[in-house]
């Protein structure tokens, strides 16, 4: 079967299951299913980059389903499960054919909401739907920023909202265990790997403001795990939105110490409505990094500036096209981080739909 009719059949399979949710919700069923599928066409004219060659790829795509039970007024029950295609990535050696994303029981305890299992993270505007292409400006979330794998942790989390006049503050923490995928590069190519971090602890404030659409957040994480000085790592994360009726501005700027490494990185991003139906987005991604190796060495690790436009006949079908481009070393062949950085102009054709 070639892909385009596997990605055919399951834009089918989505459209299928529509009715039957909605019909279910006339009935107030405790049981209730949610799902999105993001298909994309891309390609580069030079230099491989997040799986993408040079002569294109349709094997991109985002499909997830998420089932919830009420167990009663305070409590329910989540999964998600979900498939993944990253095109000619060395990731994509890491991706099972199906992947448990979520999976835990949540109950509300006064003000106060817990989560005991496998958890998403409360970390920045995207964790939680960086697969939701019907919520992303682009095809995918800060690919930096919200790195593979680091989008649930093995534990617990706690949530708690108080309004403050026309102000709102929503608090969160987390503990537990969690994993992340990388690439590592060298004469012999580019392999894929997981990396396992223990005793995580993060905590994420958001402040909500009197002016509608304006809201600022602080987030931070430290973690335990083999590859960092000390066995210990950290991420430090500010997060700006601007949300109005028309247009949309955001930017998230991160500081983080990973095996040896100071990691800063950052973008912004908005979106113009020029019709209800017809959106223009821009986009400019940074990541440096830098390294005492006996002396202080820094590079920029990558440049993504990006364009598109978006085809939005409802708020559950998105058309997009996108263009990008990147220079620096984060590329899908070895790189010498010695010389000169590399260039590459990449483009995305997606669609995205969710139920």
């Amino acid at each position: 079967m070639t892909t385009m009719r596997r990605a055919l059949m399951l834009v089918m399979f989505t459209a299928a299951l529509v009715t039957p949710v909605r019909a279910q919700s006339q009935y107030d069923s405790p049981f209730s299913i949610y799902g999105f599928l993001t298909q994309g066409f891309a390609a580069t004219e030079s230099v491989p980059i997040m799986g993408i060659p040079m002569g294109g790829t349709a094997d991109y795509r985002a499909v997830a389903v998420q089932a919830r039970y009420r167990v009663d007024a305070k409590s329910n029950v989540v999964t998600q499960v979900s498939h993944r295609r990253l095109g000619h990535s060395a990731l994509a050696a890491l991706e099972p054919a199906l992947e448990l994303d979520w999976a835990f029981y949540r109950r509300s305890v006064g003000p106060v909401s817990v989560s005991v299992g496998r958890v998403p993270i409360p970390r920045g505007f995207y964790n939680e739907v960086r697969d939701v292409g019907t919520l992303l400006p682009f095809y995918r979330a800060p690919s930096f920023l919200y790195a593979d794998g680091m989008e649930a942790v093995d534990g617990v989390t706690a949530t708690a909202r108080k309004d403050l006049g026309q102000w709102a503050v929503e608090a969160n923490v987390y503990a537990g265990g969690m994993e992340w995928k990388a690439v590592a590069a060298d004469s012999a190519g580019v392999t894929a790997f997981v990396q396992r971090s223990e005793r995580n602890i993060g905590t994420q404030l958001w402040l909500s403001t009197p002016i509608t659409g304006v809201r600022a957040g602080v987030s931070y994480l430290n973690s335990e795990d083999d590859l960092s000085p000390g066995g210990r790592s950290s991420m430090w994360i500010a997060s700006l939105e601007i949300d109005r009726d028309r247009w949309m501005v955001r930017s998230e700027l991160a500081d983080a110490t990973l095996a040896g490494m100071d990691i800063v990185t950052g973008y912004v991003h908005g979106r113009f409505k020029v019709v209800p139906t017809l959106h223009v987005m821009g986009q400019y991604e940074q990541a440096d990094f830098g390294v005492i190796v006996p002396v202080t060495f820094e590079w920029t690790e990558l440049k993504d500036a990006a364009l598109g436009i978006a085809f939005v006949p409802n708020s559950r079908l998105v058309f997009k096209l996108e263009g990008h481009r990147a220079e620096g070393y984060m590329f899908d062949v070895p790189m010498n981080r010695l010389g000169a950085p590399a260039q590459s102009n990449y483009a995305i054709l997606s669609m995205s739909v969710s139920f």
